[in-house]
């Protein structure tokens, strides 16, 4: 799973499927994710693991801890 950002938006590119999203949301689809995630107990966390983990790397370009 990858994540970067391009053009003011990112991109989220997993084997299967592709995201794309305006840079702005990027709070609102990490929640997204880790709410997926959370689902029955956590029983969904290790499928979300890698998308969360790369908006996350994302989030911490933006913020300057990368």
């Amino acid at each position: 799973m990858t994540a970067w950002i391009e053009g003011g938006r990112v991109v989220v590119r997993g084997r299967e499927w592709r995201e794309v999203f305006d840079l702005e949301l990027l709070p609102r689809r990490l929640a997204f994710y880790r709410g997926l995630a959370a689902r029955a107990g956590g029983r969904y966390a290790a499928h979300y693991a890698q998308t969360i983990a790369a908006l996350e790397s994302v989030e911490a370009q933006l913020e300057g801890r990368s």
